[in-house]
């Protein structure tokens, strides 16, 4: 069997978990800025193919870097495609009017592999095969790995939702750990703009606890203004340790320390928690 990878460190641990030979993606850019994919490997089709996305690139011209290896390496009937982080994702399902992309990029993905996996806490395998209705759709759960790192940092801690959006799973993970949680409350202004407040119950809780960490828990940060007005505000009512966990950090801000999974290819300077096992565990089950 054979891993196909774009990162040589995670697809190397996937490899030798899945018991596989592993085959590294080597990416050169030409002064004009053109960019070339070199593989080696011994074989037309692989059986993995493990794609990382970073925070450097644009989005879209990596997409277009994973259909190039799709449509050279996938066989169908046997090509499993692991994706940790798929842009687009989190408007899964997309709002009233908006053009999904993520259904056209899924849907013409999906009938060049055998499953695809996809590492995204806020919306389970049954909520996307509705939204995209394509059948061989994994998400891999990873709520256990994101309770480690809760439980790491200390015994007295309040987990808290920075807004509706991630409720259910604070709710998930606050039955699975046992840990109390806070719901607030996110309004957005504009696309980098957001005001944080919540109601009078829900201050006087926060106010009461304000002794204990209070760790804000989310799936994705790119801007990293709703973490942030989440923590002013969780200041404003006397709160003075606050810790922050995401699942996919897409943010360059360095503003603060920010623990999350290693589903991209990101800076050495931020803590990241590895999902590989979870990735592994979701395959030999299925």
């Amino acid at each position: 069997m054979i891993l196909l990878s774009n990162t040589s460190i995670d697809g190397k641990k996937l490899a030798s978990k899945l018991k596989c030979q592993f085959c590294h993606v080597n990416e050169s850019e030409y002064p004009d800025g053109e960019k070339t994919l070199t593989i080696k490997v011994g074989s037309k089709k692989v059986d993995f193919i493990y794609f990382k996305f970073n925070k450097n690139s644009s989005f879209d011209d990596q997409l277009f870097e994973l259909l190039c290896l799709i449509n050279s390496f996938a066989y169908k009937k046997q090509t499993i495609l692991i994706l940790p982080y798929l842009p687009y994702l989190r408007s899964c399902p997309t709002s009233k009017n908006e053009v999904d992309k993520l259904e056209f990029v899924l849907k013409t993905i999906g009938k060049q592999v055998k499953n695809i996996y996809l590492l995204y806490p806020h919306i389970t395998t049954k909520q996307i095969k509705k939204c995209i209705k394509i059948k061989n759709i994994i998400t891999i759960d990873i709520d256990n790995l994101i309770i480690k790192q809760i439980k790491s940092l200390g015994k007295y801690l309040v987990l808290v939702s920075p807004d509706e959006g991630f409720s259910e799973n604070i709710k998930k993970l606050s039955q699975k750990s046992g840990l109390p949680y806070v719901i607030l409350n996110k309004k957005r202004i504009s696309p980098t703009k957001v005001v944080v407040q919540t109601d009078k119950k829900t201050q006087k809780i926060i106010t009461l606890a304000n002794t204990k960490t209070f760790v804000l828990i989310d799936d994705i940060i790119s801007t990293g203004n709703t973490l942030f007005k989440a923590s002013d505000y969780l200041k404003s009512l006397g709160v003075k340790n606050i810790k922050f966990i995401v699942v996919h950090n897409t943010s360059k801000d360095t503003r603060t320390n920010i623990i999350c999974s290693n589903s991209l290819i990101s800076e050495k300077n931020i803590k990241t928690f590895d999902n590989t096992d979870s990735i592994v565990t979701s395959i030999k089950n299925k």
